[in-house]
């Protein structure tokens, strides 16, 4: 996931749409298609459909909560919608279009999940065995709490790592005899030559370590 801005003319919640869908599918805002005279969303559900997903209606977009990102419709009080992406369990934002504070006030009143019309492979090819480096290590207590580096840790089989939240059963995503959650490994990316920056990983992973 990259992070796309809401641009050009029309009310917020267009352009917003826009941006979260350009953001989910690693876009530039200009590549989703314009809708024309049809509404956006079916303007924009067919285009997906040319390129086998879709969005999914969510039914109770308040008490939805899902283990990956999420586009909301959120209304203000003065009845101003705007899209955004929820993201974890319980969801909440990690990308504005508007660039709002936090804090912006809204109620969700739609929700939309993007899927692959098609349902998965059963026997996925194993993914390729890939070489690197250990940068540095992070682990916190309870879900949530600040991070804490650490110069070594001592990796416990099925559990995690000693003293972090997933070894110790107090994750967000924490469930009596559950498992993938053991260890979050966040990918570095290298910036361009010409400018030099900290390198980021994806919002799922920036948002990962507070879990």
């Amino acid at each position: 996931m990259i992070e796309v801005k809401a641009a050009g003319p029309g009310t917020p919640a267009e352009p917003s749409l826009v941006a979260c869908l350009a953001s989910l599918l690693g876009l530039e805002f200009d590549a989703i298609p314009a809708p024309g005279e049809a509404p956006l969303l079916v303007a924009v559900r067919q285009w997906l459909a040319e390129r086998g997903l879709g969005l999914v209606a969510v039914a109770d977009p308040q008490a939805f909560a899902w283990a990956g990102p999420w586009i909301a419709q959120l209304t203000d009080d003065d009845g101003i919608d705007r899209h955004v992406i929820m993201f974890g369990i319980p969801s909440g934002v990690i990308f504005d279009p508007l660039g709002l504070p936090e804090d912006a006030l809204g109620r969700a009143q739609a929700g939309y999940v993007l899927a692959a019309l098609e349902p998965p492979r059963p026997d996925p090819a194993p993914a390729p065995v890939a070489g690197g480096r250990v940068e540095a290590i992070f682990v916190a207590p309870p879900a949530g709490a600040p991070m804490r580096q650490l110069d070594e840790v001592r990796a416990i089989a099925g559990r995690g790592l000693d003293g972090g939240r997933y070894a110790l059963g107090r994750g967000t995503f924490s469930v009596a005899g559950g498992r993938g959650n053991e260890l979050r490994a966040v990918r570095a990316r290298p910036a361009p030559d010409s400018a030099r920056r900290p390198a980021r990983s994806s919002a799922a992973e920036d948002y990962a370590p507070t879990c």
